[in-house]
């Protein structure tokens, strides 16, 4: 990706694209793993503030990177790392159509559903809390919109969701008390 800091606006988003979806590096396939549909490698911190402040600059160019699926792959990159956070944060609190056009393309029930199995375990590794705590801001910022909310209402998996982060929560509240008994 080092190639890819010379590149600017419109030029960047395919790159970047083209790279998170694998269509230029196909990474090592491990074993056990099946990578998610739009994205195969992982979005790092650098690119994601690149990312995000081309797509402050411009609506269109916010709707050219939806148009690519850009926010599909933003979400499945959740799966390698966090950084994608931070441009979904920056992004969608902010603009109606954007936040729509997520829902249709059923983007915050992946976000329940990757909120859902990285903390189903509450003995094995869970998200940090405030990256729990982002996503469900986001949900609560998608919930504003009329369309959003009739949809996530309907979800039997946003009650499982909420007991998973109530145990998240006793589990580290658990765990600082241990550590202090210590």
């Amino acid at each position: 990706m080092s190639n890819s800091e010379a590149l600017k606006g419109k030029d960047f988003i395919d790159f970047l694209l083209n790279f998170l979806m694998g269509f230029t590096h196909q990474p090592e396939a491990k074993p056990g793993f099946k990578p998610p549909k739009y994205c195969v490698n992982q979005l790092k911190q650098d690119e994601a503030k690149k990312l995000l402040t081309i797509l402050k600059e411009s609506t269109d160019l916010q709707y050219y990177f939806n148009a690519k699926d850009g926010f599909k792959t933003l979400v499945d990159s959740l799966h390698f790392g966090s950084d994608a956070l931070s441009v979904l944060e920056g992004l969608l609190p902010e603009n109606d159509k954007l936040r729509e056009d997520f829902q249709r393309q059923h983007l915050y029930e992946a976000l329940i559903d990757f909120l859902y199995r990285r903390n189903i375990k509450s003995d094995g590794p869970t998200l940090p809390n405030e990256h729990v705590f982002t996503i469900l801001v986001l949900l609560e910022n998608a919930s504003l919109s009329e369309v959003v909310r009739a949809t996530l209402s309907e979800m039997t998996k946003i009650k499982d969701l909420f007991l998973i982060v109530i145990k998240s929560i006793e589990v580290a509240d658990n765990m600082k008390l241990v550590s202090s008994l210590i």
